[in-house]
């Protein structure tokens, strides 16, 4: 499967940073002899030593969040995760334009318009942050529900209490797993 366009763009500004951090170092006689060590362009390599913004930065003023308010969302995003509280797509869109909303709002003249943020805003989000993933989650079947009880849980609790003692199992070797997903207990 042939990789993402965001995946291969930000392996080319790993090494476009490379080269720059490199010649600013004086390890290469010239730009042309650090792009081609890096298989990148010359003419991207010398603009960018010259002072030229990246695809990312040049292209920001057309995004609806900035980065740092892109990387605020992620980190909501993987700590909301991390808790056991995965969010649906709808749910990062309404957060997007509620960071956005805030960053314009003036208390004096009171809320203006704003372009509601698109469908498809999330999918090119989730693209230009590779280090988030989109898994499916299904709820509890119905009859897995109803023949949940409190003796029920108690008498599992009870075994799992007995088989913990019996083996001597230590706490921080206990983890929470399922059919579903596996995360790990504080």
């Amino acid at each position: 499967m042939p990789r993402r366009l965001s995946e291969r763009i930000i392996e080319n500004e790993k090494k476009i940073q490379q080269a720059v951090a490199e010649l600013s170092k004086g390890q290469y006689s010239s730009v042309r002899a650090a792009a081609k060590a890096y298989n990148i362009s010359h003419a991207t390599l010398a603009r960018r030593v010259q002072g030229g913004r990246s695809i990312a930065e040049a292209h920001e003023e057309e995004q609806n969040l900035t980065k740092a308010e892109e990387k605020a969302l992620v980190q909501w995003i993987t700590h909301m995760t991390a808790t056991g509280h995965p969010v649906r797509h709808t749910f990062i869109r309404e957060m997007a334009q509620h960071i956005e909303r805030s960053r314009y709002h003036d208390p004096i003249t009171g809320p203006r318009f704003y372009p509601a943020i698109g469908n498809s805003w999330v999918q090119r989000f989730l693209h230009r942050h590779t280090e988030l993933a989109t898994a499916i989650c299904c709820t509890i079947e119905a009859a897995r529900i109803k023949e949940t009880t409190k003796e029920a849980i108690d008498k599992w609790f009870d075994h799992f209490s007995q088989v913990v003692a019996q083996h001597q199992i230590s706490t921080e070797n206990i983890y929470n797993i399922d059919e579903s997903g596996f995360q790990l207990e504080k």
